[in-house]
């Protein structure tokens, strides 16, 4: 008698040590991520791969949570590892491309996207992430035809999901690039109908508005943009810009100074820092301001170097302690 109690608890002890598969683990990461806790969710997905290190699936689910997280590389690791183990899976070119992206690795992430697309020419998300990467690169080299290579991309992801708020965004950024701001303000306003919380949204149809000479409008969209997202520094450097053309020099000054404060990297601003300055009387400054515009890579600060500053760099003067 002791003999079978004995037996059945040992029985119970291994199926309870054993009742969590990979499976269970997998369901529960799904859970975690429906509901945004990614950390959660990367955990989970590691105890899924405890259980069973040969699905690539659980691999690419794992580098899809920790590409929430910013930890790129860690997911282009494991993006590696799923295509090694199922070199046909979309999603996974598609999410590998995605990281490559966001670390500004634009051939690879744009060989990615494409690999994604010809393993599986339906997969929405695959065309919109290619189109949203030839808008950025169309607007950092002034290129009309990567805006074109976008609008095609754009155009097949909202004809297989007419819903995708992202890809509307991302077309009329296209538009926008092309001169098509009323266009533009269409699709934003379709995106805007699909998530109206997205505040890139606002923003970029702010941009249209004033190219359009709109400025209530594009004013309205700016501010609306940070209250969506107070820390956002290319709004303030769009109100900056508003309140430069409508002649209002101090406050655009304050807008760009804001700008810097939460992005001390950012090219444009001090470039536009600069010029206001200079209408503000602020020459020294204004030209330490296009120094540093150059230095971060803006390619007009030049022309106002040679117009306003001297051959040499403005001194840089060193306190003593």
């Amino acid at each position: 008698m002791k003999k079978g109690i004995l037996f059945f608890a040992i029985m119970v002890l291994i199926v309870a040590c054993n009742i969590h598969n990979s499976d269970y683990y997998v369901r529960q990461g799904y859970i975690e991520d429906s509901l945004k806790h990614y950390t959660k969710a990367d955990s989970l997905y590691t105890l899924a791969l405890s259980k069973d290190n040969k699905d690539a699936t659980i691999y690419n689910s794992r580098g899809y949570e920790r590409t929430y997280l910013k930890k790129f590389k860690e997911a282009i690791e494991d993006f590696d590892k799923a295509l090694e183990l199922d070199p046909y899976l979309a999603s996974a070119f598609n999410n590998r491309g995605f990281a490559e992206d966001s670390l500004g690795l634009d051939s690879a992430a744009m060989k990615d996207y494409t690999s994604a697309i010809l393993t599986d020419p339906e997969l929405e998300s695959a065309y919109c992430n290619r189109g949203y990467l030839e808008v950025k690169i169309g607007c950092f080299n002034d290129d009309s035809n990567m805006y074109i290579l976008a609008l095609n991309d754009l155009n097949k992801a909202i004809k297989l999901d007419s819903s995708d708020y992202f890809a509307y965004c991302n077309r009329g950024s296209a538009k926008r690039g092309l001169g098509k701001y009323q266009e533009a303000i269409d699709d934003f306003n379709k995106g805007i109908l699909f998530n109206s919380s997205y505040e890139p949204l606002y923003n970029d149809r702010g941009e249209a508005y004033m190219m359009l000479y709109k400025d209530s409008n594009a004013k309205t969209d700016y501010l609306k943009s940070l209250e969506l997202s107070p820390n956002d520094h290319i709004v303030y450097d769009n109100l900056g810009c508003l309140e430069y053309e409508s002649g209002n020099y101090r406050k655009a000054q304050e807008y760009f100074d804001k700008t810097i404060e939460l992005d001390s990297t950012d090219a444009m601003a001090y470039y536009h820092l600069g010029l206001t300055e200079i209408e503000n009387q602020e020459k020294e400054n204004a030209c330490a301001d296009f120094y540093k515009a150059k230095s971060y890579g803006n390619r007009y600060a030049q022309e106002e170097i040679d117009s306003f500053c001297r051959v040499l760099p403005p001194k840089v003067v060193y306190k003593k302690h």
